[in-house]
């Protein structure tokens, strides 16, 4: 641990509760690395590093980031439905630090989408891809000291479809299957 060259910059690393925190100082002039490292140390040891970061980082940033690295290991069907979400969730996020989205907010955004008119389903689905945004922004990037998301809970889903056929559709239904049903029947008789 400690400072080290890597490339043109040089480059520090930070252990704090059991996480390994590696970080450019976007510098190489070495002088100007040790006081950015000794300033890195202090935060850590005052439990800042992460506050600081948190907010130097928007929502934006975090979608942007999301996108490009995790959805496109997804499904083509899940990258599509990512960027319908991405609409929904940077209209109201967008102008915000990370540090600024409390689970407050995300309740708040998750009342509004119900006041829109969007399912319960629909608001799970795009909380369920904030959260995921935020626990590589807290897990991987180190943007954040941790998911906001993970206070809340999802909504039950009623997943329970109750329809029945209308009467055109049953017409339709036993006009087309015809030939099948003749089969069926014979073959219940046997029976």
């Amino acid at each position: 641990m400690g400072l080290y060259r890597r490339g043109k910059y040089f480059w520090f690393s930070l252990m704090q509760n059991g996480r390994r925190i590696q970080v450019s100082t976007k510098t190489d002039n070495r002088k100007l690395a040790e006081n950015i490292y000794a300033k890195a140390k202090t935060q850590v040891a005052e439990g800042k590093w992460f506050e600081i970061e948190a907010r130097l980082h928007t929502s934006e940033e975090m979608m942007e980031r999301f996108m490009k690295e995790h959805a496109p290991k997804r499904e083509p069907t899940t990258q599509r439905r990512y960027s319908s979400m991405l609409k929904h969730l940077s209209a109201f996020f967008n102008c915000l630090t990370l540090a600024q989205i409390t689970p407050k907010v995300i309740t708040s955004y998750m009342e509004n989408r119900k006041k829109e008119g969007a399912s319960i389903a629909t608001c799970n689905r795009e909380f369920a891809m904030l959260s995921k945004a935020f626990n590589l922004a807290w897990k991987q990037w180190e943007w954040c000291r941790e998911n906001p998301c993970s206070k809340i809970q999802k909504e039950p889903e009623n997943n329970k479809i109750d329809r029945w056929l209308l009467p055109e559709e049953e017409a339709k239904l036993l006009k087309a299957s015809e030939g099948y049903l003749d089969a069926l029947t014979v073959s219940l008789q046997k029976l």
